[in-house]
Parts: structure tokens; sequence; C-alpha cells
């Protein structure tokens, strides 16, 4: 259920498809496992993928006041990031979207990013394209 929201949401808020294989979340060691994720730009073009991501939650988050992560393991990350003649850029666009739909932070009245702290990072056979106008 929560891969076809996150399907929906990307599609209805950001106009992008986004695809996932499987999810899977352990509620007793708070491990989230996810296969196969695919995310399109507007016009299709693939702007990030990856084969497996692994992430171990900490429950330190409550007294480092960060999401706190003991591991995060990426395996076979792609990005592709182009610069147009305008300046503007596939991820710029994304964030420009992102920014104009609704928000739920969970943050409170605050607002902002939290803090993170990644324990063990682990990026596994990766590549970043550029192309520039």
């Amino acid at each position: 259920m929560p891969r076809a929201i996150a399907v929906d949401t990307v599609r209805e808020d950001l106009d992008r498809e986004l695809r996932i294989g499987n999810v899977d979340f352990n509620p007793y060691t708070f491990t989230l496992t996810v296969n196969d994720f695919a995310l399109a730009d507007a016009d299709g073009h693939e702007l990030v993928r990856f084969e497996r991501l692994f992430v171990n939650f900490t429950l330190l988050s409550r007294i480092d006041r960060a999401w706190t992560f003991q591991a995060v393991r990426l395996e076979g990350p792609v990005v592709q990031e182009e610069r147009f003649a305008s300046g503007a850029t596939r991820f710029t666009r994304l964030m420009e979207d992102a920014a104009g739909a609704p928000a739920d932070s969970g943050e409170g009245e605050e607002g902002g990013m939290p803090a993170v702290v990644i324990r063990d990072l682990n990026v596994v056979a990766g590549a970043i394209t550029l192309w520039i106008a």
C-alpha cells in the first residue's frame, strides 16, 4: 500500500512517474528495504534509479535530535542530470515542483529539514551522468 501511495503522490503532485519494486519494512528492527526504484522527469527522461536501498534506522534519533541511521546501503544508483541553456537543471525543476506541492514535514511549526546522521554509508556500483546544453 505505501508503494501505491508514493507512486500516486509523485504523479499527482509532481507530474512525474515513479516506479518501485518491493518495499519491506521490519517494525521490530527499524529496517527498510526498497528494490527497483526509478524516478522519471516530467518529460519521461530517467532522473534517478537504484537497484536496492537498505536503511537501518536507530532509536538514537530521539537522543540525537536528528534522523539517525546505523547503516545505509545503496546498490546500483544511477543519477542523470542535465543543465539546460536557460540555466535550469532537471533537479532544480524537480525542486521547484516539489516546493509548490502540498507539504507535510512532520516537524511541527518550526519546519525545515531535520539533521541527519548516517553512521555507516555504503554506495555500490553507482554512476552519475551530467549533460550540459
